[in-house]
């Protein structure tokens, strides 16, 4: 629902920094060893450094994707 009300680059730029946030969470719980639980089950701490590297990726993609789509859209204004 959101894309709808913004435009790509802006819309990019938000879900990137969200995933930026969410793997700077996820690094400092792992080098600082907090305990993670859901119900009765512990999550394990290496869970984080996979979803820390994931989230990175999907923050840097985001990023990139923004800055694509910027180009994309003063190739269209020049047509």
């Amino acid at each position: 629902i959101f894309m709808y009300l913004l435009d790509d680059k802006l819309f990019l730029r938000i879900i990137g920094t969200l995933f930026a946030f969410i793997s700077a969470i996820h690094l400092v719980r792992a080098v600082l060893g907090w305990d993670f639980y859901i119900g009765i089950y512990q999550i394990p701490i290496i869970w984080s450094y996979y979803t820390f590297f994931l989230t990175f990726i999907l923050s840097s993609v985001s990023f990139s994707l923004s800055k694509e789509a910027i180009k994309l859209k003063n190739v269209k204004r020049n047509r």
